[in-house]
């Protein structure tokens, strides 16, 4: 009997969801998207038609087999579920599997050309993986939803247009190798401009005092804080006359001038969204935005919480009975909120779909059975969210006290939890203490603690506006309409990856060349670029996801208004060079060094690099911390005599001197290289290849070491605690092991964290690696350091005449013996070396 066929997009989602569907039907993942538009090799190709916007989709290549197996079960089958996400991406993912099936089957079966095409298809979504939601989900399909498909083209036609014809440009701009994106672009802006906020800002000196008062018939002093003289708030600019303000109130009189308390309540918020659940765990566990999506998914495929990418606060009336009957059995029947809470659902939200919340509800805050730590950390997060969406309000119990001295007004408030309510469950970010205050009568006398200690003057500064963390940049960019809360992971991570942004102690920050390549889009292309305009073409997508607008009248509409910009653009000439650095003349040549800036930071490039000879000397740079921090560095650093900005100090390495920029370069082109010696702020360690040393530096593909001896040359990486990587052997051609896809070339052996492992020589070029055999291995082993030589003793073969290979566990971090069967398979049978001898076993 032919079964039916259910598609997924993730295996762990398939592996759950056939748990709750019987023996009829065959439930396959197709790991995400099958299809993409076209690259091809053509000048000005993008892979779709600019006038009929047709688009011309291929199957990636790792994905060739994916689809062959799945057309494969498609030929038996009755009927075609299409079960991926709910999501304009599912929904898409679903119609590119639909258009490889057919056209697969249409040239088995030629009735699917005679108008019944699509009739097997089926498409079901579910916001949870649990057998109700399934149930209902396979007993009301639907067809595709066309509308959502089209949004979610357009969003890719619009992306690739933007990154085909700006990257290019800025190749010819500024320099090769960068890329522009629609949204990505835009949310480099926002971290761009706030780091020009910051390096502009001027902090101003201001003092604060306090005093320590004491009331009849109360042991404990209270802390009052200045805040008026006369009916104006007070401001105390200097040292000065904080001494003249603290010499009036040692000796002046105090009382109560007025004393008000006011019961106060505070409602819990709604259940998390996609775009809150991403910030709350940023602030709350300190996991980036990538790392809270990954965990969501894996939470939401193994069935545990509702799907993860929503704007809509809503919940089923199912998961509200749920919920109401958790609280009263946790907490008691006072902690339910009466009557139900309904939360308001965004202008922008573009899904009817439920909010995050736990599929279900276990005692005392427990989590399922089976969850890595920070999965439960996360997942206790959502839980105690979605309980505290239908508790009781908070009850507070607010005490202001006013003291009065003369013409000085002092300030004192403190705050009584009366009732927890749903800070039971989820208590507030700030942890404040509970300060109760007494109530004192108006015209009560104070007196000084202490007349010298009872007092205090602090000295402050105002403070520049906060760096973006993650969760600060969401907020923001939710805030203005750019992106979508799914798209925000990939956002944060891509302009990282560009070297555009960094992020360092929790915080965003620009890159020069990030700085470089908005100050270029933002002049070429103001509209795109805009805020607001990016809100707008969201909006029309969500337009075109409701059937209201044309998906080509929208690309039609952009495209016009970009090409004209597009053409201005090119037309201008590229950025102006940087002016020569005096008194650092290139070694090489002797004309003039030029500060530069690349992905991996600043250095000084040869003036002649552009000229016919193409001097490529460059000496690279490494930015000097300020002490103290940014904060500090506004108010004690340098200021740039041609803007004002505050100067950074940089390491120019190799000549071992210092050089000050101005923080707004490259748009401000003031240098000083300042006189003297001065040691590398760099991380330093022995070269293992020679008696020099090596220097921590930055590149394209991350933090690495490298020799500073020019004859030299080696390089290890960097790893995340700051060392060096664990030092490997060199390759070892093996010229007579031939690759099995590309028979012109041979293999090499090599050493990586994961053991030995075999390596086209011509890798990247050439893409092949696999796991050598141990008879492979043993003519070359007098070449293999010592730890490698205990694998002479290892048998080449197990005990059926198997071939060993050579394999590493990750989970024990030991190399061991497996072996293949004559189809390539692994068998079952293991071999490892254990005090100085191999001990073998059989799984099974």
């Amino acid at each position: 009997m032919a079964k039916n066929l259910v598609i997924v997009e993730s295996p762990a989602k398939a592996k759950t969801i056939k748990r709750y569907l019987g023996d009829g039907y065959t439930v396959e993942s197709s790991v995400g998207h099958i299809r993409d538009l076209a690259k091809s090799t053509k000048s000005g190709d993008l892979g779709f038609d600019m006038n009929t916007w047709e688009a011309n989709y291929q199957v990636s290549p790792d994905k060739k087999d994916v689809v062959k197996k799945l057309c494969k079960l498609a030929e038996g089958s009755e009927k075609i579920y299409l079960a991926t996400d709910l999501d304009r991406e599912g929904e898409a993912i679903a119609w590119h599997l639909q258009q490889c099936i057919s056209e697969h089957l249409g040239q088995k079966r030629k009735k699917r050309d005679q108008g019944a095409e699509g009739a097997d298809y089926l498409r079901v979504v579910f916001g949870e993986i649990t057998k109700s939601a399934i149930d209902r989900a396979f007993a009301e399909p639907r067809a595709l939803d066309m509308n959502r498909v089209n949004s979610q083209q357009a969003r890719r036609l619009l992306d690739r247009l933007v990154g085909f014809r700006l990257s290019p440009l800025l190749w010819r701009k500024i320099a090769r190798g960068l890329s522009a994106g629609r949204v990505q672009s835009v949310a480099v802006r926002l971290i761009v401009e706030r780091e020009r906020e910051v390096r502009a800002f001027k902090p101003e000196e201001y003092w604060t005092i306090e005093v320590l008062l004491k009331a009849d018939g109360h042991d404990e002093p209270i802390k009052f804080e200045l805040t008026r003289r006369g009916d104006k708030r007070i401001s105390i600019p200097d040292q000065a006359t904080a001494e003249a303000v603290l010499r009036d109130l040692r000796s002046g009189e105090y009382f109560i001038s007025e004393c008000v308390q006011k019961a106060t309540s505070t409602k819990p918020s709604a259940p998390f969204i996609t775009s809150t659940l991403q910030q709350f765990a940023s602030n709350r566990l300190s996991f980036n935005v990538r790392r809270t999506m990954r965990l969501a998914q894996s939470l939401y495929e193994a069935g545990h919480i509702t799907y993860m990418r929503t704007d809509s606060t809503n919940i089923s009336a199912e998961a509200m009975k749920m919920c109401r009957t958790a609280i009263a059995d946790r907490f008691g029947k006072k902690y339910v909120a009466e009557p139900e809470r309904r939360y308001a659902r965004a202008a922008s939200a573009q899904e009817a779909h439920e909010a995050i919340r736990p599929t279900a509800v276990y005692p005392n805050g427990g989590t399922p059975a089976g969850l890595k730590d920070d999965e439960a950390r996360l997942y206790r997060l959502i839980s105690a969210r979605f309980l505290a969406s239908q508790m009781a309000s908070a009850e507070y119990l607010n005490t202001v006290l006013n003291a009065s001295c003369g013409e000085y007004t002092l300030r004192c408030s403190g705050r009584v939890v009366v009732f927890d309510g749903h800070t039971r469950a989820l208590p507030t970010e700030s942890g404040k203490q509970s300060v109760e205050l007494p109530r004192l009568e108006t015209g009560s006398k104070l007196t000084l603690s202490d007349p010298e200690t009872g007092i205090e003057s602090n000295q402050k500064f105002t403070s520049p506006p906060k760096f973006y963390g993650e969760a600060a940049l969401v907020k923001e960019l939710e805030k203005r309409g750019v992106g979508r809360p799914s798209t925000y992971a990939s956002i944060i991570s891509t302009i990282q990856d560009r070297g555009y942004v960094s992020l360092n102690k929790r915080v965003l920050r620009a890159e020069k060349l990030g700085e470089m390549v908005t100050d270029r889009l933002t002049t070429d292309f103001a509209d795109l670029m805009q805020y607001d305009f990016t809100a707008d073409l969201e909006r029309e997508l969500d337009r075109i996801a409701c059937g209201e607008l044309d998906y080509r009248q929208v690309l039609d509409s952009f495209h016009e208004g970009f090409a004209r910009q597009l053409e201005c653009a090119l037309a201008q000439q590229a950025g102006r060079p940087s002016p020569p650095v005096e008194g650092l003349p290139c070694r090489n040549c002797g004309d003039a060094l030029q500060v530069k800036f690349a992905s991996g930071g600043a250095f000084l490039g040869c003036a002649n690099f552009m000229k016919d000879e193409k001097c490529k000397r460059v000496i690279s740079m490494d930015e000097v911390e300020p002490e103290g921090g940014i904060e500090i560095a506004l108010r004690t650093a340098e200021r740039c005599p041609e803007c004002g900005n505050y100067l950074q100090t940089w390491h120019v390495h190799e000549s071992n001197r210092r050089m000050q920029l101005c923080s707004n370069s490259p748009a401000c082109k003031y240098t000083n290289l300042m006189d003297g010696e001065f040691e590398s702020v760099r991380a330093v360690v022995e070269c293992n290849k020679c008696d020099g040393t090596m220097e921590a530096r930055k590149g394209r593909f991350g933090p690495y070491f490298q020799c500073t001896s020019p004859e030299c040359g080696n390089t290890r990486k960097q790893l995340p605690s700051g060392e060096p990587a664990p030092i490997v052997m060199d390759p070892i051609p093996m010229p007579d092991l031939k690759c099995a896809k590309y028979p012109d070339d041979h293999y090499l052996l090599r050493e990586g964290r994961s053991g030995l492992f075999l390596s086209a020589s011509r890798f990247p070029k050439h893409r092949e690696i696999r796991n050598p055999l141990l008879s492979e291995v043993l003519p070359v082993l007098g070449q293999l350091p010592e730890s490698w030589r205990f694998l002479a003793t290892g048998p080449v073969a197990d005990p059926d005449d198997n071939p060993t290979v050579i394999r590493f566990s990750r989970k024990r971090a030991v190399t061991y013996l497996g072996s293949i069967s004559e189809s390539g398979k692994n068998t079952k049978w293991t071999c490892w070396y254990e005090n100085g001898a191999w001990q073998s076993s059989r799984a099974g």
